[in-house]
């Protein structure tokens, strides 16, 4: 099966702030744009009676029934992400995951870079949720991590014998430079 790495820029102060504040505004906007993407998860999987519009709601009013899949709240968790948050370049397709996200880090690793990418995918969300075995799977680098980590990015030569793990840090190095310009922001990742 094919993956993909879909990453969200987000002004970390007051999104995490949305979360509670039980904005009508932002359910609204959130099922229409996913509309069409709520539906199909929704259609392959409605035997809980539970929507993903539903998941969004509690999600914005801060309360978890946990009644749900709980992949259905990280789907959810991702719509409003592309809502609130700037979608930048993804990453695909990716062919067994675990293993390339192994790759890529010991890539980064033998560069000397502090980052992670499956800390970005894996390390879970960054506000609560129900945990899920399942996909999507969803990480962060916070605002310091980057900050951190960016200069170093910029003075490190990222190529490698593999032209595709060239470009994923290349990819990654591009990330960070326009967080870097959005003062505030954090990065939000999903292996989807």
């Amino acid at each position: 099966m094919s993956s993909s790495i879909n990453v969200y820029a987000v002004q970390v102060d007051s999104f995490v702030k949305t979360f509670g504040s039980r904005n009508q505004n932002i359910i609204r906007s959130v099922a229409q744009e996913s509309e069409g993407f709520f539906a199909d998860i929704d259609a392959a999987d409605d035997t809980d009676g539970i929507s993903c519009i539903d998941c969004v709601t509690e999600l914005i009013y801060g309360r978890i029934s946990n009644s749900s899949p709980t992949y259905k709240y990280g789907c959810a968790f991702e719509a409003i992400c592309e809502h609130l948050g700037e979608a930048l370049p993804n990453i695909c397709p990716i062919e067994n995951a675990p293993t390339w996200l192994k790759k890529i880090d010991l890539a980064l690793e033998s560069k000397r870079l502090t980052l992670r990418l499956a800390a970005l995918v894996a390390s879970g969300s960054p506000i609560r949720i129900p945990q899920s075995n399942d996909y999507p799977f969803i990480g962060k680098w916070s605002m310091e991590e980057i900050f951190r980590s960016r200069p170093l990015f910029e003075t490190t030569d990222l190529t490698t014998s593999d032209p595709e793990i060239t470009r994923v840090l290349q990819q990654i190095r591009n990330w960070l430079s326009l967080v870097q310009s959005k003062p505030g922001r954090g990065l939000i990742g999903f292996l989807v």
